[in-house]
């Protein structure tokens, strides 16, 4: 059965396991939970133009059964920008973009915030970051030398999965 999370009680979940960490531990932790790591413009205009250039296959589809041709340059252009705008919708956009190259903005996001949050610079480098999109349904943890030192990463999977599946 899959349980459907508020935003708040995902929030307070996930306060809660952060005052516990930092009690149990030297870790200073920040939580950023974003709406989405990235715009992706890219895979849904790429998408929308693969389309186009292969409509007019339809013309020799239709020139093969003895009926006239429908689909011209205008028809092409047309369809373009329809589909660009159906792919660029949010409910989309995540979807037609490759889990790999989701996976990498996500990743980056991630380090972006480690860094400009300042949790490298931590007394003796326990900065830890839980960083969540929900729209590609990612967790992930960064620690910094300190931490990584006292916490292996075999010890973070359990966490990322069970919060990844909660995410989901």
């Amino acid at each position: 059965a899959h349980m459907q999370l508020t935003d708040e009680q995902l929030r307070e979940d996930i306060r809660h396991a952060v005052q516990e960490l930092e009690k149990a531990s030297e870790g200073e932790m920040v939580c950023v939970i974003a709406a989405s790591a990235a715009w992706y413009i890219l895979f849904p205009v790429l998408w929308a133009a693969f389309a186009a250039l292969l409509l007019p296959l339809l013309n020799g589809i239709l020139i093969g059964m003895g009926k006239a041709p429908v689909v011209n340059f205008t028809v092409q252009g047309l369809a373009f920008i329809a589909l660009a705008v159906l792919f660029s919708l949010p409910a989309c956009r995540v979807r037609v973009t490759p889990r790999r190259q989701r996976d990498t903005i996500c990743h980056r996001a991630a380090f972006e915030q480690f860094y400009l949050r300042g949790l490298h610079k931590t007394k003796n480098g326990t900065g830890v970051l839980l960083y969540v999109s929900a729209a590609e349904r990612f967790v992930g943890f960064l620690g910094d030398d300190g931490i990584r030192t006292k916490i292996r990463d075999a010890e973070w999977a359990p966490a990322i999965d069970a919060d990844r599946k909660r995410v989901e």
